[in-house]
């Protein structure tokens, strides 16, 4: 029997549940840590397991060996797509074959691990206040001054430009900015 199994840790996990119904039927998919489980419970010798990305089985190394080891003790196939192309051809591993390239695994979860804690710290420090990015400069004392000048046409927009001291651009960035505040 041909079963498949995906997690929604990654963005893309609807493409990957869509490719992997279409290959072992709507009821031979299982997902996330509940569905791993009985996935597993439901398995039998020369069972296959599809999997879109070997990463899929977790998003820790350990997790992913657990499961990995857990999987071709049941004497079960698992077949992955190779590089993630659902077009592509697949890998299959069994008991016999089970030399998966633990380094570019372990180095993929890693970093996505990483950039997951990144992103949290993130969110955190936003929630708390932090801001990211360069501050935004303050308009100069003239520049109101300015802005109305050129408004009214009596200055080009370069002059009134070069008389705050900043490049056009810049200009009318604050311009933008301004406008915002004389409507909100």
């Amino acid at each position: 029997m041909k079963y498949a199994f995906v997690t929604d840790f990654h963005s893309d996990s609807k493409i990957k549940r869509d490719v992997l119904k279409d290959a072992v039927g709507n009821e031979n998919v299982y997902e996330n840590n509940e569905g791993f489980n009985v996935l597993v419970k439901k398995l039998e010798q020369n069972d296959t397991v599809l999997l879109f990305n070997i990463q899929d089985l977790s998003i820790t190394w350990e997790g992913f060996v657990e499961r990995w080891k857990q999987l071709l003790s049941r004497g079960v196939y698992i077949e992955v797509f190779v590089d993630g192309e659902s077009d592509a051809e697949t890998r299959i591993y069994n008991k016999e074959l089970a030399e998966v390239d633990y380094i570019e695994v372990g180095y993929n979860l890693n970093l996505f691990y990483l950039n997951q804690k990144k992103i949290t710290g993130m969110r955190k420090a936003q929630e708390k206040g932090t801001r990211f990015g360069r501050k935004k400069v303050k308009n100069p004392d003239n520049f109101v001054e300015y802005y109305h000048k050129w408004k009214n046409r009596e200055l080009t927009v370069k002059q009134a430009a070069e008389h705050i001291g900043m490049n056009v651009s810049t200009f009318f960035r604050h311009c933008k900015d301004y406008e915002k505040q004389l409507q909100g």
